[in-house]
């Protein structure tokens, strides 16, 4: 788990430039972890989840409930979701994006088979 800025670049490879150009909640940040992560490990499909669980917005305005998941695989499919859950618990918040990430694996892995 890369939770913090600075994990997200030393764990993972997300260039402090596109944080500090996008803030650490964002499509962008969210694409580059899970091609960090992929470029780091044998999976075939990495999945990343960057987001606002609350009680508070971060540090960089982005509110409770805004979510960005992304999805890469080895073959060259990607996808990344913005979601905005809004201002629900933080295990409501963190449910509906693992829901969302096991999602979007699904769709990587039915793209690999057609």
């Amino acid at each position: 788990m890369v939770y913090t800025k600075e994990t997200k670049v030393a764990a993972v490879g997300v260039p402090e430039e596109l944080i500090a150009a996008h803030t650490a909640v964002s499509a962008e940040v969210a694409q580059a972890m899970a091609e960090g992560g992929l470029a780091r490990c044998p999976a075939d499909i990495v999945v990343a989840v960057t987001g606002v669980a609350g009680p508070e917005p971060d540090e960089d305005g982005n509110p409770v409930g805004r979510v960005f998941v992304a999805a890469v695989a080895r073959d060259g499919h990607k996808r990344v979701l913005r979601r905005d859950y809004g201002e629900r618990s933080r295990g409501e918040i963190c449910g509906s994006a693992m829901t969302t990430a096991l999602d979007l694996i699904e769709e990587l892995l039915r793209a690999q088979v057609r």
